[in-house]
């Protein structure tokens, strides 16, 4: 995502993808896993850093997805229409 957003998207910061849905739906299994894995508690013995890893990359990315629409960088199209149509910050 970022790749798209800083490179093949570099001249407009909007999109039609939704990007809080899917920062919502990273967040959302970020607290799955966690648990989940309190639940069964067999797991947390054997792999509790695997599941501590997957908990931080699912909460990183939903983390990144809603740091990219506060700043701008990526915003739906509705969205930046509703915010005025604010330039993008940066110029990569």
């Amino acid at each position: 995502m970022n790749y798209y957003a800083f490179y093949l998207k570099n001249s407009a910061n909007q999109t039609s993808l939704d990007i809080l849905f899917c920062g919502k739906i990273f967040l959302f299994l970020a607290l799955v896993v966690l648990i989940t894995t309190r639940l069964k508690l067999k797991l947390i013995d054997k792999s509790d850093k695997l599941i501590l890893i997957i908990f931080s990359l699912f909460f990183l990315i939903s983390l990144n997805f809603f740091l990219f629409d506060y700043f701008n960088i990526m915003v739906e199209y509705d969205r930046w229409i509703g915010k005025g149509m604010p330039e993008k910050p940066f110029s990569f």
